[in-house]
């Protein structure tokens, strides 16, 4: 297999992602607005710190989905050489997998969502890709190796048939 593949964002899912957020945000604003005694005149200062923290964060990765939106590039890179993407923080951070340096391919459930996780070689290249706190989430103690996911969630495809994508591609290339 030597030619390369490109998937890029499913407007409709990324859309659904955005709406579920917003209706979060709208969630937590009305829990922050009731937690400052704004319909029964008592604060209730717990609540409105953990409200106002969430919402905050919550708008951040709103208004950074509503930026993504715009954004055209291909968000997982398949060709003879690895695989590249950007669907997860350290999975862009990572860059392209070679095939040789992939042990194994799995099917992983994380909250819901169900990743791609590709088990790496702890090779120094990688190491020097991942920032210290990227490093902690992919490297693995017990195997001594990264485990690098990749969601389905945002590009045009789902979680089994970009498995099997990435699986074919991987067992013709590499030993390569």
């Amino acid at each position: 297999m030597n030619q390369q593949i490109e998937l890029f964002r499913d407007s409709k899912k990324t859309r659904n992602l955005f709406l579920k957020s917003a209706g979060l945000c709208i969630i937590l604003a009305l829990a922050a607005v009731y937690s400052l005694g704004v319909f029964d005149g008592i604060i209730k200062i717990k609540l409105a710190v953990v409200s106002c923290a969430i919402l905050v964060i919550m708008l951040f990765f709103l208004i950074s989905s509503l930026l993504k939106l715009k954004d055209k590039a291909a968000l997982v890179v398949i060709n003879s050489r690895g695989i590249s993407g950007s669907t997860t923080p350290v999975s862009k951070a990572f860059g392209e997998i070679a095939w040789s340096d992939i042990q194994d391919i799995q099917l992983e459930k994380v909250s819901g969502d169900t990743l791609v996780a590709f088990t790496v070689e702890n090779d120094r290249k990688y190491a020097d890709r991942l920032s210290k706190s990227y490093r902690g989430m992919a490297y693995k103690k017990e195997i001594d190796k990264y485990v690098i996911m990749y969601t389905a969630s945002e590009i045009e495809t789902d979680a089994p048939k970009l498995f099997d994508l990435v699986n074919q591609y991987w067992v013709a290339n590499k030993s390569k």
